[in-house]
């Protein structure tokens, strides 16, 4: 389901505030600051506009809005077998996938600028909460660890916490308590959210001859365990996607079910989780650099 963002908002709404304010009959330097808020509002919000696509989107008790040019991919109900919203690359499923978008990037290979396609997957334990009475289906407060396990087979790395790591000493390691937005200016209008972020690369990692990499932006613990996903090439010679990816991050929210159950006796307790990097357990070794 697709709902208009509460960013759009016309520029009359702003001029009308702006008289409202004018008419309050205040100090004008009390006037002036509020103005000056008003403007730096208005600003941001064009921003917002310009790096967000149009429509949040709500599925599951996840709610985000993705960066301008990503397209959503609707699954394919006839193939039951795999999800083929996911790139044919991946060696494995990738587990509680909620939505998939796709958008192609400019990427440097040599002196040679190549599109190449870029996929943001919106993750969460949801489908797991579901059937979370069903006899051996998987822990849903486990969610954040099975997904970082399945992706680090994915990408064939066996052990992130190696000191010979050689020339990726700045990947492969968890950056906890990263917030977006970045910067106090923007953390006036939007409420700041935290991740625990990871960027898995491995040289040896190709598609159609590209070195790829998987951002981890990891959300939430315990009951409410959910991920951004982004497999992208390496090298991508565009500022803007970065800059929209960061404004987008600030959108990006998950609770689980309400009418969800509680796991069956023995699974681990709510509140608790053992996922690398979660925000309520120690995160592994951390090394300066990753992300994007």
């Amino acid at each position: 389901m697709t709902k208009l963002w509460p960013f759009q908002t016309s520029l009359t709404v702003f001029c009308l505030l702006s008289l409202a304010i004018s008419l309050t009959g205040c100090g004008s330097e009390t006037y002036e600051k509020r103005l000056a808020n008003t403007v730096e509002y208005y600003k941001y919000l064009e921003r917002v506009q310009k790096a967000l696509a149009p429509g949040a989107f709500e599925e599951q008790n996840l709610r985000f809005q993705p960066p301008k040019g990503f397209e959503l991919i609707p699954k394919d109900k006839k193939d039951k077998d795999r999800d083929t919203r996911l790139p044919e690359f991946l060696r494995s499923e990738i587990p509680g996938v909620v939505g998939v978008w796709k958008m192609n990037v400019p990427v440097m290979l040599g002196q040679e600028s190549v599109e190449k396609p870029v996929y943001m997957l919106a993750l969460s334990n949801a489908d797991r909460w579901a059937k979370s009475r069903t006899p051996g289906a998987p822990d849903p407060l486990k969610y954040h660890n099975d997904l970082f396990y399945t992706l680090l087979g994915e990408v064939g790395i066996s052990d992130i916490t190696r000191a010979d790591r050689g020339p990726n000493l700045d990947l492969n390691v968890w950056k906890s308590g990263v917030t977006f937005p970045d910067s106090a200016k923007d953390t006036k209008f939007a409420p700041p959210k935290t991740y625990n972020t990871i960027t898995l690369f491995n040289p040896e990692m190709r598609f159609d001859n590209i070195p790829m990499e998987f951002n981890v932006y990891q959300y939430g613990a315990g009951d409410n365990q959910a991920a951004l996903l982004i497999i992208s090439p390496r090298n991508i010679a565009a500022d803007s996607y970065r800059e929209n990816l960061k404004m987008a991050l600030p959108t990006f929210d998950y609770t689980r079910p309400a009418a969800a159950s509680a796991p069956p006796a023995g699974n681990s307790a709510p509140g608790t989780t053992s996922s690398p990097g979660a925000s309520n357990s120690p995160a592994p070794p951390r090394a300066p650099g990753g992300g994007f």
